[in-house]
């Protein structure tokens, strides 16, 4: 995205990483995590990829400039305050009745997911045993006395050897296919997922066509909310 983005992913194999957007702290104090600075060596290389791959939102922010004019700001915030869940960040948003746009047929207050790549990987098993984005997509490489993280950012079935298969006991062949079996059956219920919300968008907006009031369909267009989120975050 920018140079800030480009020093933190090419210097995700030095202890020192070139962080320098306030952002991340301010989301990691929210959370209730360590900051930066305070994280250890393997926190720090998943916190490089946090930079971008997070979800956010811009919270206008008032500020005062040099000359004394008053200005605002979209100052990108992450909403972690409940956690790093998708629940959490949508009862976060839900608090501060956040909305990213309304949708047309329903009417329904809704949320957009950026990429919350760092929330998913932190709160999955490979997050939780203490692994690193970068041990999965950058693998370690030798060559003869250097070891050095790989720097094709790909993903880790392409380098299952390095990425893999230094913490899996199958072969890379069945550990291929059980990634593949939850690859399809991700996108069989999402498909699922997706024509479900389609249909309660329309039969919403049938409804308010036929006179059913605000009051009477909130409850309906927070389950809409709620689902087209957590389809949109998977």
């Amino acid at each position: 995205k920018n140079s800030i983005g480009c020093a933190n992913c090419h210097n995700n194999e030095t202890t020192e990483l070139r962080i320098n957007v306030p952002h991340v702290n301010r989301g990691l104090k929210a959370a209730g995590l360590e900051s930066f600075e305070t994280s250890t060596h393997q926190q720090k290389r998943n916190l490089v990829c946090a930079t971008c791959h997070s979800e956010y939102y811009f919270k206008k922010t008032k500020w005062t400039d040099d000359d004394g004019v008053e200005k605002t700001a979209a100052v990108v915030t992450f909403p972690w305050k409940n956690g790093l869940s998708s629940e959490g960040m949508q009862e976060f948003y839900d608090e501060i009745d956040f909305v990213d746009w309304t949708n047309k047929i329903s009417k329904a207050p809704m949320l957009k997911a950026q990429h919350p790549g760092f929330e998913m990987h932190m709160s999955g098993i490979h997050g939780q045993k203490g692994v690193a984005c970068a041990d999965c997509h950058m693998p370690y490489t030798q060559e003869g006395a250097v070891k050095y993280s790989d720097h094709q950012l790909q993903s880790p079935l392409n380098t299952m050897d390095r990425s893999c298969m230094t913490c899996h006991r199958e072969s890379e062949e069945a550990l291929k296919k059980i990634v593949y079996q939850k690859y399809q059956r991700k996108t069989q219920l999402h498909i699922l997922a997706m024509d479900n919300l389609a249909k309660a968008h329309l039969e919403t907006g049938k409804a308010i066509e036929v006179g059913v009031t605000d009051d009477e369909l909130k409850e309906i267009r927070q389950d809409i909310r709620t689902g087209q989120w957590r389809w949109d975050y998977a």
